[in-house]
């Protein structure tokens, strides 16, 4: 990477060698649009294929969306019941369970929606803010009371960044533990055109984070231009001083870095999108005979018209039509290879339910809790034992 294009919008390798794992989970989530917008990526065009035969072809592939099912499944079984605090929990955590973010989710959606993260992308971030006093202290030329605190609501709340949202990063070991000491993250807004009530515009920033203060920087250039991103006033005190993010991960191997649980079935799931292609084009192909015509000049073959009621003759007593099908071997093959690529989908999706000692993060847990657990038990009480972090950086 050349030094001196890098600014506050590089991400680091770690997150490069992330992003490259994310790609293909990120898109089969979305399902079949997604993966025709991705186009030649994960469906391949033929040789001497035309544009405009690929492109029929890719329009009329449908994905057999095993990933994205079982990331709904997995994610949403565990949450059959809401998720409770313990009954001896303080009033003030109680009155943020039906409101956790301030956008109107409960503690069980807001769950959920992480350990969806954590299937798809191994590892999810709950970042703790608390609404901006300094700008209100200014405002009212004074330090806020508790009665301004309560007549305002202000109060801590959880934000849940997705895992392709934090670009760059650093720690250190401070007192034996391993801390963040900066955290960079994307932000994406649609804000109001100047002149237009009706329009919105894309604006890109990215937020740094320390212990001692919170940066905020807007991308100021434009389609074409070189990139460039101007900080906005100036740097906000962290109060807490500390970087307020919890990690949870499934297959940790890092600071902030992982790998994504459900990869493998994730290729499998490419690799049947494909298939299914060529099955589709084979069966296209096969449904519809070819007439061969034998004797008779070209000029005679441009003026035949097919269909009922059409006679057509030749002088050639040596001429000849003939219809030719194709025997449906290829299409019985391809049929079992794609049902075969099915199963194999099942059985992958499914050994997150396995109760077995898996990775070493469920070992640990199996010990603690006297018993074997399944990976997707595994993820569920680290997301726990997160979320408990989470309420602690709140209180």
């Amino acid at each position: 990477m050349e030094t001196d294009k890098v600014n506050v919008n590089t991400p680091n390798e770690a997150y490069e060698r992330m992003a490259r794992h994310w790609a293909l989970c990120e898109v089969l989530a979305e399902g079949t649009l997604a993966m025709r917008d991705a186009g030649q990526t994960y469906l391949p065009q033929y040789a001497k294929e035309s544009d405009g035969r690929y492109q029929i072809r890719l329009n009329a592939t449908v994905l057999y969306e095993k990933y994205k099912d079982t990331l709904h499944t997995h994610s949403a079984r565990p949450f059959g019941q809401q998720v409770q605090l313990a009954e001896d929990a303080p009033e003030f955590y109680f009155n943020l369970l039906n409101n956790i973010d301030l956008t109107g989710r409960t503690l069980t959606v807001f769950a959920r929606e992480r350990l969806r993260d954590l299937l798809l992308y191994g590892k999810t971030h709950i970042l703790v803010e608390y609404p901006n006093t300094i700008e209100l202290q200014e405002i009212l030329g004074r330090e806020l009371t508790l009665a301004d605190e309560k007549k305002m609501e202000l109060r801590p709340y959880f934000v849940g960044v997705n895992p392709g949202a934090v670009i760059n990063w650093d720690g250190e070991r401070i007192g034996g533990v391993e801390q963040l000491t900066r955290l960079q993250v994307r932000h994406r807004v649609d804000a109001p055109v100047e002149g237009n009530r009706w329009a919105t515009e894309r604006q890109e920033f990215v937020v740094v984070w320390t212990s001692k203060e919170i940066e905020v920087h807007k991308k100021t250039s434009k389609l074409g231009e070189d990139e460039a991103w101007e900080m906005q006033g100036d740097p906000f005190p962290n109060t807490l001083g500390k970087i307020p993010l919890v990690t949870i991960y499934a297959n940790r191997s890092g600071l902030l870095e992982c790998e994504p649980p459900l990869e493998g079935l994730a290729h499998l799931n490419a690799k049947h999108w494909r298939n299914q292609s060529d099955q589709d084009n084979i069966e296209s192909v096969a449904r519809v005979p070819m007439l061969f015509f034998k004797g008779f000049a070209k000029e005679d073959v441009s003026t035949v018209e097919i269909g009922p009621y059409k006679v057509f003759g030749n002088k050639d007593p040596m001429s000849d039509v003939m219809v030719v099908e194709t025997n449906g071997s290829a299409v019985k093959v391809g049929s079992d290879a794609l049902r075969q690529l099915e199963h194999q989908m099942d059985v992958v999706g499914m050994a997150p339910m396995e109760r077995k000692p898996g990775n070493t993060t469920a070992t640990e847990l199996a010990i603690e809790a006297g018993r074997e657990v399944s990976d997707l038990e595994a993820y569920v009480m680290l997301l726990e034992e997160g979320l408990s972090q989470a309420f602690g950086l709140a209180g």
